[in-house]
């Protein structure tokens, strides 16, 4: 990949040129934000010896410049995470492991996690270029964890006309939730002394969506360079009721196969090997789902049924300072009816369904909202076989959120998963016959935001 910009030289581009920027215009539309995020994992699985718990506090301080000239500005983040507590096995899920070990995790990791060059021309174009957030069908950065996970690479967006929007996305390097810097795009191989040993070139996406008064339509290509290429649809209808009610309702699609010599049996944990040696993949998934908002009461739900395996992970990553463990990418899974803390139920064969209540207790609590979940999957089965292996999956979540009304941008959350599954034989996306198939989550989080200018 040579004659690419470095992951490490627009940071350094940016922050050198940021005093002069500030200094030379007033504060008018620059922005300065600091997010803070104390966050807390206490996990319970199958055996006790797995059980975990780790806090940790995410600092994110973030400038934005507006478009000079109406053309070109800047935005850089510094991401700081900081270990604030630590009990059961060692597990990198808010922070790395530290360099050279694979059973202590680091006290504290820090990195520039976004530093982008905008450009826009009117309300026609707009481009990235450098570490930034994506967001789309099949590619997300998720903020579930400390702090947001970034990419490298360059993003750009066309609006002809009104209500039609084209959009495309090339990346190289990518920044973990839990890692402390930009790693190589890889597959699940195992790695050879702490390096990738199937190095991924890209992910490319490209897609565009049409919106028309109630009625909207995405679609998206992703592929991972000779490893996996995918493919999405999804469209919905917002249907306006009385007293200021409303339904929507969507259906959606997508595909997953191998798209090259990098899609090898060792290259995904979730695939059952065939006695060949030569694994395959070529899944679908299909859902429907319906959403009415009555008042301050919000009801939902889905049901998705998968031929084949939908793969949910689109890389891997490896990075030198952990020891050559692999860092799974968490995929983007945007069937409504995926599991959050478990498997991400788009098993061959599995028909999955989803239900969720919401409220809003405003005018009793104000600032509180509260979700109640259940999902369940059945008929997932072996994608080699299926008479080696079945099983049926659920998950149960309630999710309590508050803005606390007394201080302004501070948030509280509470999030608990319970995710079960029963397996006869073999399905490696799952388990085998009673092993590795429970997961207890107790997630805390507490954010406060504050806005400089």
């Amino acid at each position: 990949m040579s004659g690419k910009l470095s992951p490490k030289a627009l940071p350094l581009l940016i922050l050198g040129a940021l005093p002069a920027v500030v200094c030379a215009a007033d504060l008018a539309g620059h922005s300065l934000e600091l997010k803070s995020r104390w966050v807390q994992f206490d996990v319970d699985q199958v055996s006790t010896t797995n059980d975990f718990k780790q806090s940790a506090v995410g600092l994110q301080l973030e400038y934005k410049s507006p478009y000079f000239n109406d053309f070109v500005g800047v935005e850089i983040s510094g991401y700081q995470v900081q270990k604030t507590g630590e009990s059961g096995v060692p597990k990198s899920e808010l922070l790395p492991f530290q360099s050279g070990s694979t059973t202590q995790i680091a006290n504290n990791w820090n990195a520039i996690g976004k530093a982008i060059v905008k450009l826009k021309h009117a309300d026609l174009f707009e481009a990235k270029i450098g570490r930034q957030a994506h967001n789309s069908l099949l590619l997300k950065s998720t903020y579930s964890r400390a702090v947001e996970d970034t990419f490298h690479g360059v993003s750009a967006s066309l609006t002809p006309t009104e209500g039609v929007r084209l959009y495309g996305a090339i990346y190289d390097t990518w920044l973990p939730r839990n890692g402390n810097k930009f790693v190589k795009i890889g597959t699940e191989q195992s790695p050879v002394s702490g390096q990738v040993s199937r190095v991924i070139d890209r992910l490319a996406i490209y897609g565009g969506s049409f919106v028309r008064g109630p009625y909207s339509v995405e679609a998206e290509s992703l592929e991972s360079k000779d490893y996996l290429r995918k493919y999405a649809l999804v469209g919905s209808y917002l249907m306006p009721l009385a007293n200021k009610d409303q339904a929507k309702f969507s259906v959606g699609t997508s595909t997953s196969s191998n798209a090259g010599p990098l899609f090898t049996c060792d290259a995904e944990k979730e695939l059952d090997k065939p006695a060949s040696g030569a694994c395959q993949n070529n899944g679908r998934g299909v859902y429907v789902s319906g959403e009415w908002k009555t008042g301050y009461l919000t009801l939902t739900g889905a049901v998705a049924k998968f031929r084949g395996l939908w793969i949910e992970d689109n890389f891997a990553g490896s990075n030198p300072a952990r020891a050559g463990s692999l860092i799974q990418d968490h995929g983007t899974n945007f069937f409504p009816t995926g599991a959050t803390s478990g498997n991400d139920m788009t098993n061959d064969g599995e028909l999955a369904r989803m239900i969720r209540v919401g409220y809003n207790w405003n005018t009793m609590v104000p600032g509180l909202n509260t979700t109640l979940g259940y999902k369940l999957g059945t008929g997932a089965r072996n994608n080699v076989d299926p008479q080696l292996g079945s099983a049926k999956e659920k998950e149960t979540e309630v999710d309590i959120r508050y803005a606390i009304p007394m201080v302004k941008g501070l948030n509280a959350r509470y999030n608990y998963l319970r995710y079960n599954a029963d397996v006869t034989g073999t399905i490696n996306a799952i388990g085998q016959g009673g092993s590795k198939n429970f997961r207890r989550d107790h997630r805390l989080y507490l954010d406060y935001v504050h806005r400089f200018f």
